[in-house]
């Protein structure tokens, strides 16, 4: 039907059009591609736009993304270009079109192309699950300066790292709440909490956190195809497949994630990574039944000794404030942890094999 409504009348063979390399999905063998000058021809120059768009929609094969558009209209102005040596030949032509009138078109299906391709360029807050109208919070690298004698390592503008030190805190001595709103249990792991929401289900634990984290990054550069992660069978889950692509809708498919997915999936999604060469956005995990996970948000350097130090952020369980790990370690409560890492990395609440390091790949 479709071919028929471009490019040819019922039972007539079509020959094959310059303009494209396109079969009549009527016939099987041999397969004949269907005739743009016949399209040309009978609808006549002025009705060159509709055709073009026709010619267009012939030659979309993709999904419905700025870049399909491009191609499909490019797909068009090679119809458009053949169309008078098509016409030239017919011996029925009956228009002629005037070579400044078809410059015009080319021209303006390609500004329409390149108008197309371009990238979106709305802005969005680099965390997004704040209020417009919040009032600002001071930054993890605010609050947490390194000890003395070192300095934060370098990170790159737009990057994991840089938007890690940016997480917004709650205020100085604010509690550990679960996803109940009642206190956690235990208010001497922490050194600050993270001004973000748990959800009011217990799901937002550990590697959920750590998941969560990554897309909210992600999300905030409008790199939404690369939002994804694996399920406990293996299943990929794209926030691509989500109905709504607006931050409300990155929170649903985040629930939906935590649901499916966990340290067992996380695990073994992640690839392993030395202990010597530990880098902010590298996570400490044991996939499990119960598991555990924490992420290295900040790291400093001492640049005469060569000492890195490090912080670690966890939820846990059950679902409760993402929050910055003390160290238990540092007699004077210090959320820095040192390298080079032991056999045993202790947390708290958790304590991981120096194998246990993962990198996102």
């Amino acid at each position: 039907m479709l071919a028929r409504a471009l490019c040819g009348r019922r039972g007539k063979p079509r020959p094959a059009c310059p303009g494209c390399s396109s079969q009549d999905p009527r016939t099987r063998e041999p397969p004949i591609a269907p005739s743009c000058s016949e399209c040309w021809t009978e609808r006549g120059f002025t009705r060159i736009g509709s055709d073009a768009i026709l010619v267009s929609r012939h030659h979309a094969n993709t999904e419905a993304h700025p870049a399909g558009i491009a191609i499909d209209i490019v797909g068009a102005i090679r119809h458009v270009a053949a169309m008078p040596r098509l016409r030239a030949s017919e011996s029925r032509m009956r228009y002629r079109a005037a070579p400044h009138v078809l410059s015009a078109i080319l021209l303006l299906l390609a500004a329409v192309a390149t108008a197309a391709a371009a990238p979106a360029t709305t802005a969005r807050a680099p965390y997004g699950w704040r209020a417009s109208d919040a009032a600002p919070a001071e930054t993890l690298a605010a609050r947490i300066g390194p000890p003395p004698g070192f300095t934060r390592a370098p990170a790159a503008d737009g990057s994991f790292a840089a938007w890690l030190r940016g997480l917004p805190l709650r205020s100085a001595g604010a509690p550990v709440l679960l996803h109940t709103g009642k206190p956690k249990w235990r208010q001497d792991v922490h050194a600050a909490v993270v001004d973000i929401d748990v959800g009011p289900r217990d799901l937002q634990q550990c590697a959920d956190a750590i998941m969560r984290l990554r897309a909210e990054w992600l999300y905030s550069l409008g790199r939404d195809g690369e939002i994804a992660f694996n399920d406990t069978d293996g299943k990929r889950r794209r926030f691509s497949s989500a109905p709504r692509k607006d931050h409300a809708g990155l929170r649903k498919y985040m629930d939906l994630v935590f649901a499916y997915a966990g340290t067992y999936s996380l695990e073994r999604e992640l690839k392993p990574v030395a202990a010597e060469g530990l880098a902010i956005g590298d996570v400490f995990i044991k996939g499990g039944f119960p598991g555990h996970a924490v992420l290295v948000v900040d790291m400093v350097e001492n640049r005469a000794t060569g000492e890195r130090r490090f912080l670690l952020l966890q939820s846990y369980m059950p679902a409760q404030d993402m929050h910055i790990l003390k160290n238990p370690n540092a007699s004077d409560g210090s959320p820095w942890y040192a390298t080079p890492v032991g056999d045993q990395l202790v947390t708290p609440e958790w304590s991981f094999p120096r194998t246990a390091l993962r990198r996102w790949p």
